[in-house]
């Protein structure tokens, strides 16, 4: 029996939810003692979501940048958990108190799923693809590559894979 288009999209959706679960990590940052880790930058490619919040109820707060836009998300009773951020984004945890009160916060960094316009799918019975991997030393000339180690190279090397569909 044949899978149909509907089982294998499925199936590949719930291979990436697994795979993307399996690669985010936790960050905690901290205020209110000697080395306190209070920033957190989310790259491009990463998303963070606020899990928890534990801090001075009036004096510990928390601020998001991004855009060239920044807000005050909230305090510990305040600031929805839960609350997703995409990158790029500057995460800060900060106090209003002299000296600092005690915080922490803790988040979920998620890397972004690798983007369905960059895959290619095959299905069972059609015509295929020609894969090939190309290397570039401008960006704009490209020259078919074979896969192995390239090292101890005289200039920047850009390589791409590239798929032509076979109807």
């Amino acid at each position: 029996m044949k899978p149909t288009l509907l089982q294998l999209s499925i199936g590949i959706l719930l291979l990436a939810t697994q795979l993307a679960t399996a690669q985010s990590r936790f960050v905690t940052l901290t205020i209110g003692h000697d080395n306190p880790t209070n920033y957190l930058a989310i790259g491009t490619n990463e998303a963070a979501r606020i899990v928890s919040f534990l801090g001075t109820f009036s004096t510990s707060r928390v601020m998001v940048a991004k855009d060239g836009f920044t807000a005050d998300v909230g305090d510990p009773i305040n600031v929805p958990k839960g609350l997703t951020i995409a990158g790029p984004a500057k995460m800060t945890l900060y106090s209003l108190a002299v000296p600092a009160g005690d915080g922490l916060l803790t988040l979920e960094i998620i890397p972004e799923s690798f983007p369905p316009d960059k895959t290619i799918l095959i299905p069972a019975g059609t015509g295929g693809a020609n894969i090939a991997l190309e290397s570039s030393t401008d960006l704009i000339h490209w020259t078919n590559a074979a896969p192995g180690p390239y090292t101890n190279l005289n200039t920047h090397l850009f390589f791409r894979i590239r798929a032509d569909r076979i109807p």
